[in-house]
């Protein structure tokens, strides 16, 4: 049953693989590669590093324990799959996250740890995410010329919105979610 799930899934993931060929055009692929050469390559080179970094981060998540004997490499794999999964299927960005959680499981994560990891590092991308915008909004609030008076009060609601996102974000994972849903 197990080998029959697997091959229908490599199976379903094939067959979408190459109806989205089919969509972009075999014409328009080959042309884009053949424009960019083997250069195109070097383009992989800085989100290669930065996902790295990032997944090296992403294990200090765990508690200490949780990744003692998972290698570095099988973690980046994993996460690897993961966002793959979050950036191609419309699913909030949460179904990586699942996929995340069954493969740690395989490698004797408990599912606990793996899915408190999970909500920690999609929590930390969120409070990244929108003290980025929120720090984009103030500088442009700050730096958009007078008689763009609507404007730049705009971007300060942004930025007031960005912050309060943020600390919101920080007192709901310091009181934990379950205790902040409950408290409300």
């Amino acid at each position: 049953m197990k080998k029959s799930l697997r091959l229908l899934l490599l199976l379903a993931g094939l067959g979408l693989f190459g109806w989205f060929i089919q969509r972009t055009g075999w014409n328009d692929i080959l042309g884009t590669f053949e424009a960019l050469g083997w250069l195109g390559l070097l383009a992989l080179i800085p989100y290669t590093v930065v996902f790295s970094i990032d997944t090296f981060g992403w294990r200090f998540t765990f508690c200490p324990t949780a990744l003692a004997n998972v290698p570095y490499l099988v973690t980046w794999r994993i996460r690897l799959i993961g966002e793959a999964i979050n950036n191609t299927i419309p699913s909030m960005y949460v179904g990586g996250e699942a996929a995340k959680l069954f493969l740690l499981k395989r490698e004797g994560v408990s599912r606990l740890k793996s899915a408190s990891a999970a909500v920690r590092s999609k929590t930390a991308q969120s409070i990244a995410q929108s003290t980025f915008i929120a720090m984009g909004a103030a500088m442009a609030a700050l730096t958009l010329p007078p008689e763009n008076a609507a404007v730049k009060w705009g971007f300060a609601g942004i930025a007031l919105m960005g912050f309060s996102a943020m600390t919101l974000l920080f007192k709901i994972q310091k009181q934990g979610t379950v205790g902040s849903e409950t408290r409300l």
